[in-house]
């Protein structure tokens, strides 16, 4: 896990990712979890106007889902 600020859109790469990976699944579309916990980080950046967030200050779910799913080039 990077220890320098990531920013949104590096958090909307790693959502793509996961959403191309683990689509949606059934009748009501449920996300996966990762998907929907990081969909749920990004509502919190936009709801507080920040365009870029430190690693460190996630949750330890956050963080792992976080790191499956970053491009590794990043």
């Amino acid at each position: 896990m990077p220890t320098t600020p990531l920013t949104i859109a590096q958090l909307e790469q790693a959502i793509n990712r996961a959403r191309s990976r683990e689509p949606a699944t059934g009748s009501e579309y449920s996300l996966s979890s990762d998907v929907s916990l990081l969909g749920t980080l990004y509502g919190r950046l936009i709801f507080r106007n920040r365009f870029e967030f430190d690693p460190q200050t996630l949750s330890a779910e956050e963080r792992d889902a976080l790191s499956r799913w970053l491009p590794e080039d990043r």
